[in-house]
């Protein structure tokens, strides 16, 4: 797991970088899948039952990584339910819910085993994840090993006065147990949360579904931001206007590589500043190899 968010001078600056760091993660995703989300962030009630009576209709996401990381959580750890979050100053954005049935393409689920809220925007305040940004929690085997990690373990939400008097803890079915780890950022921010919720309460985690969740976490995170780094680079390249590809862009690349591929002796020099690393270093193993067969050809 990646260390702590760091210190800084000034609160408002941390909560500042911190807003700045969600939603330079959330909005690739956003422009990738947003119109799968709903908003559920101006309702009475969002207990399960209120919701449908209200004609709320949970989305799966369109992201079927993130469903498939959560129904592979929930599966292991025989819970309900399992959402992947961002979680800015103001609201939670849950980019995934996945129960053990659901369908990695499509909503459909077993009788009895919905998706709650699904893809969906919620304020901050009426949700239990903020709470697994700010507590520390401990796993237990029954052998007497723990673990002890930022996140929160709540063996029953009824019997808690943070969450006793909310809907969605009161209704049946109702959220009893809830277990959250936060996620963190390649550059140490906690900016949102791995977390499971079952309708039965129990003890507690043990040491290795804790560590599930936050091996989780770090697979999410990775996978957001390689799509936070892709939008980041390629759309500079690949602009599509009225329906034809410009590529305008892509001329100075092919100039740059022809440079690598066809140069007499291993190129030293290194790319403009603005091209993708990835790309960079593909471009130099290629020139490497090419380089290298030209010789050996030579020398036979």
């Amino acid at each position: 797991m990646a260390s702590s968010a760091p210190l800084h001078p000034h609160p408002h600056a941390r909560v500042s970088l911190e807003e700045r760091e969600v939603h330079r993660i959330y909005q690739p995703w956003l422009s990738a899948h947003g119109s799968s989300l709903n908003v559920a962030n101006h309702v009475d009630s969002l207990a399960q039952e209120d919701l449908q009576e209200q004609g709320y209709e949970a989305r799966s996401s369109r992201d079927k990584a993130l469903t498939a990381y959560a129904q592979l959580v929930a599966l292991r750890l025989d819970v309900r339910r399992c959402m992947i979050s961002l979680i800015d100053t103001s609201n939670q954005y849950i980019l995934a819910e996945a129960t053990r049935t659901v369908s990695i393409a499509s909503s459909r689920t077993a009788e009895d085993d919905e998706l709650w809220l699904g893809s969906a925007v919620l304020s901050r305040p009426d949700a239990v994840c903020e709470h697994c940004m700010i507590n520390t929690c401990t796993a237990v085997d029954e052998g007497g090993a723990t673990l002890t990690a930022k996140g929160l373990i709540v063996p029953d939400c009824r019997l808690d006065d943070r969450f006793k008097d909310r809907p969605y803890v009161q209704s049946e079915p109702g959220v009893r147990f809830y277990a959250g780890v936060p996620i963190y950022s390649r550059n140490g921010y906690m900016i949102g949360a791995c977390a499971v919720s079952d309708d039965l309460p129990r003890a507690t985690l043990k040491v290795d579904e804790l560590r599930l969740m936050q091996e989780t976490a770090q697979s999410v995170i990775e996978h957001l931001e390689c799509k936070s780094l892709y939008d980041m680079y390629y759309p500079e390249r690949y602009r599509v206007v009225k329906g034809k590809c410009c590529l305008e862009s892509l001329a100075h690349v092919n100039h740059w590589q022809e440079h690598v591929l066809f140069a007499s002796e291993p190129c030293v020099s290194s790319p403009p500043s603005s091209f993708c690393p990835v790309l960079c270093e593909m471009l130099a193993r290629q020139h490497q190899r090419l380089y290298h067969s030209r010789t050996n050809q030579g020398n036979s």
